[in-house]
């Protein structure tokens, strides 16, 4: 159950990004760039569509590589030290070259308001509270969920405020399946961005956000129109999508392998497993080798059940935007204001 809810959670996180330039989820940011606009040409089904097939590319992938790689892909993440997380970050915060296009004063201003935002709270080494103006609620910093809610939801209402008589009512025509020609241009961006979305999410504590800014970095670098991505190119669209669904696969690598939590969800499914009895570690496969096949079973059968959810809904999930702005805009703003509250509590009850 928590392994669909993990999967399903991650693709779900593109449909708000794609119909209303809002991440429920930080691995569906990247997602957001491309999708959004597509969804503002009238290509809302169409992107919906690409989105849900490289889901299932990226996840079915990520599958395959986790049941025939895990001991090796888990050793490898836990060689992971101080200069190669160091390292990772410099890759990190050098994406913002590749999402800023033209913008990188603003690209950079971004990165310097993210990066202060995380000096909030305790210090790791000294202990000592930061910027937390006496306030307790700051003491632990700032989570990420609020902050892109905020960054991203919250404007955009405002920006639909501001224009709501001259928002397209018509944006969810078109045919949400994607077209044969798109599968052609993007199957080898999938398939290279599931690989990047496993490695990267069987580093521990990376997640499935780092991998779908990292595929859609190396989409963009290899691409031989790269001035198209953010207005709405496929590439943009399938490389995080097939990325962060992978990724998924990846996180969960070094927790049956090796016990160490891939990320904050997989750290939740670890704990999951210790009340029930189990201890993932070197010798969880040994031990428990049909619950082992069961978890790789539960993958693959969550991916499938993703295609054709998201396929058979896209045309109703597409509808949702041509909802009168007048109701559309105060909903979210009120769903805005919720939305950090069950995500925080839901975690403290699993835990």
């Amino acid at each position: 159950m928590l392994i669909g809810v993990f999967c399903g959670g991650i693709y779900g996180g593109s449909l708000s990004a794609i119909l209303l330039r809002t991440p429920c989820t930080p691995a569906a940011a990247a997602t957001m760039l491309d999708e959004f606009p597509m969804s503002q040409k009238g290509e809302a089904r169409r992107a919906i569509g690409l989105a849900t097939l490289a889901s299932f590319v990226g996840g079915s992938v990520g599958t395959i590589i986790m049941t025939l790689l895990e001991p090796t892909l888990a050793r490898a993440g836990l060689a992971f030290g101080p200069p190669e997380f160091f390292a990772l970050t410099l890759f990190g915060l050098a994406t913002i070259v590749a999402v800023s296009g033209k913008n990188l004063l603003r690209g950079a201003l971004a990165a310097a308001a993210g990066v202060l935002i995380t000096t909030i709270g305790f210090d790791p080494l000294s202990a000592q509270t930061r910027y937390t103006f006496g306030s307790r609620e700051l003491l632990g910093g700032v989570e990420l969920i609020p902050v892109l809610i905020g960054f991203f939801g919250v404007a955009q209402v405002f920006a639909r405020a501001e224009n709501m008589l001259t928002f397209p009512k018509e944006a969810a025509t078109g045919n949400f399946l994607p077209r044969l020609a798109d599968l052609i241009i993007t199957r080898w961006t999938m398939l290279k961005s599931a690989f990047i979305g496993v490695l990267v999410g069987a580093v521990p504590g990376a997640g499935c956000d780092i991998a779908a800014f990292a595929a859609y970095a190396e989409a963009k670098r290899a691409a031989a129109d790269p001035d198209t991505f953010g207005k709405g190119n496929i590439q943009g669209v399938a490389a995080p999508e097939a990325a962060n669904n992978a990724g998924t696969a990846g996180a969960l690598i070094p927790m049956l392998s090796l016990g160490v939590p891939g990320d904050a969800v997989t750290a939740v499914l670890l704990g999951a497993l210790t009340i029930h009895g189990f201890e993932p570690g070197p010798v969880f496969f040994s031990a428990n080798p049909g619950l082992v096949n069961s978890i790789f079973a539960g993958v693959i059968v969550t991916q499938s059940i993703l295609l054709v959810v998201g396929l058979c809904f896209a045309g109703f999930f597409g509808k949702l935007i041509r909802i009168d702005q007048r109701i559309m805009v105060p909903a979210i703003l009120f769903l805005c204001m919720l939305a950090p509250i069950p995500s925080a509590t839901a975690c403290s009850i699993c835990t």
